[in-house]
């Protein structure tokens, strides 16, 4: 018997997935968010054992949501239900160990066969997730680049890009479809690995070092 929260800024989608869970036997308690910080809230009053979580949402958005949930919710699995299929949103969610990653195109089996999987203590990717992670791993290569470079991960890099391009905060938001709130926070923990104050001298370091034209 398990207990699941639902994380969607919309409510037909929420509506949608809580007809579906209701005709399992196995869901003996599920209740919904709007947002990654209302579903924090409701972690902490209680336990969840799948929280099923949307990425574009308003404010905190899904990538910032999973990594706090991973970081203080060990036991509580996450299932991603997203439109997009953007490489640098799997790597990096894959990368936090989420235990799931399915379409929003998804239809009614699929959705109840992830959740039976996460339920046995599985993983379920969809097909298209899957190949998308697959085919990173085999171009990923191994570097030998300065340790500050190698702390940098996948989007970290391509947010980099982007400042170094003079894209503000909100556009690449926009860009990469995150919110401001996460690229902010991605921005933050960047300069501090790198050792900087400002954009500015982040860019500057950049330039002196290459770090933009890691793959």
């Amino acid at each position: 018997m398990i207990s699941i929260l639902i994380v969607d800024d919309h409510s037909v989608v929420r509506e949608g997935i809580i007809k579906i869970i209701s005709s399992l036997s196995e869901v003996k308690f599920f209740d919904e968010a709007r947002n990654g910080t209302v579903a924090l809230k409701k972690l902490t009053e209680q336990h969840f054992d799948i929280v099923i979580l949307d990425i574009a949402m308003e404010g905190m958005d899904g990538m910032e949501t999973a990594r706090l949930i991973k970081k203080d919710h060990q036991n509580t699995k996450i299932i991603m239900c997203s439109s997009y299929k953007e490489i640098g949103q799997i790597v990096e969610l894959m990368s936090l160990g989420v235990e799931g990653y399915i379409l929003k195109s998804a239809d009614k089996n699929e959705i109840i066969n992830a959740l039976k999987m996460l339920v046995k203590d599985g993983n379920y990717f969809t097909k298209e997730v899957l190949e998308i992670w697959n085919e990173y791993k085999k171009k990923r290569t191994v570097e030998t680049p300065d340790k500050k470079k190698l702390k940098l991960g996948l989007r970290e890099i391509e947010i980099i890009k982007l400042l170094c391009e003079g894209y503000t905060a909100p556009k690449i938001a926009e860009k990469v479809s995150l919110s401001e709130y996460t690229i902010n926070t991605h921005r933050h923990n960047i300069m501090k690995k790198l050792g900087v104050k400002n954009v500015v001298e982040l860019v500057n370091y950049v330039n002196q070092n290459g770090l933009h034209k890691k793959n």
